[in-house]
């Protein structure tokens, strides 16, 4: 069975794989392992949580919640249904919150391993030159995306969201706009954090690493893997009758 959806997926990829340039799709985080983190109205101002999740960069996704005005819920929801595959995240309306998702492997911890990922070669040899991300939010926001490098070092790069979308939208983050983009051919850690405005609602559907900024068809191709990536994981991991 899943073989044959495996078959169909590289059926309906080939003709976007032929009009995209040659690389390879790096999954980042596809968000099927299920996490939730909360922050209740007049607790602390941060919380965190790890999570072993064998589809993700690393094996392990580490999510903290942190308020930087306001002192009202805050929350982050990753799959809580167990089949829409999304990352949620919300405020109340007076707080400004920032959601950070950090992947340096097994440690258990959201504290950054600066070389968790061992030197992972995210460019594919050169050939992969950015990230691609699905994402939307209703107020205006910011997201970044940060790294490390085994060898020392750190780069980071924002891009901004307009809000006002009620869709997800794919957006491109190349490594040109990072100060130090040959880290990424010797990744030790990868973070995203999402910046919001008060009262911020948004989503992310997938992060990965592709090839030069893409087309429709590039788009269209990614999303394809995505949707091979969850059903593969979906398949492995659901109880049996």
């Amino acid at each position: 069975m899943f073989r044959s959806i495996l078959a169909g997926v590289a059926a309906l990829a080939a003709p976007f794989a032929l009009a995209a340039p040659a690389g390879a799709f790096v999954m980042i985080d596809n968000f099927a392992t299920q996490q939730t983190l909360q922050l209740p109205g007049g607790g602390p101002n941060s919380a965190s949580s790890s999570s072993p999740a064998v589809e993700v960069l690393g094996g392990e996704r580490d999510v903290q919640i942190t308020r930087t005005i306001g002192n009202d819920y805050v929350e982050l929801l990753i799959n809580p249904t167990g089949s829409d595959r999304l990352l949620s995240a919300s405020s109340a309306a007076a707080t400004v919150p920032t959601w950070t998702l950090v992947w340096d492997g097994p440690d258990g911890s959201p504290t950054v391993d600066a070389d968790g990922l061992g030197g992972v070669d995210l460019t594919q040899g050169g050939v992969n030159t950015g990230f691609l991300v699905r994402v939307r939010s209703d107020l205006p926001a910011t997201l970044e995306i940060a790294a490390t490098g085994t060898s020392g070092g750190s780069t980071s790069a924002s891009l901004p969201l307009p809000g006002g979308e009620i869709v997800l939208q794919s957006r491109f983050l190349p490594f040109s706009a990072f100060a130090t983009p040959a880290l990424f051919a010797d990744t030790g850690s990868l973070s995203l954090a999402l910046t919001g405005t008060a009262g911020t609602d948004a989503q992310l559907d997938y992060v990965l690493v592709t090839v030069p900024e893409p087309s429709g068809a590039t788009v269209a191709a990614c999303a394809l893997v995505a949707m091979a990536c969850r059903r593969r994981y979906t398949a492995a991991f659901s109880p049996r009758g």
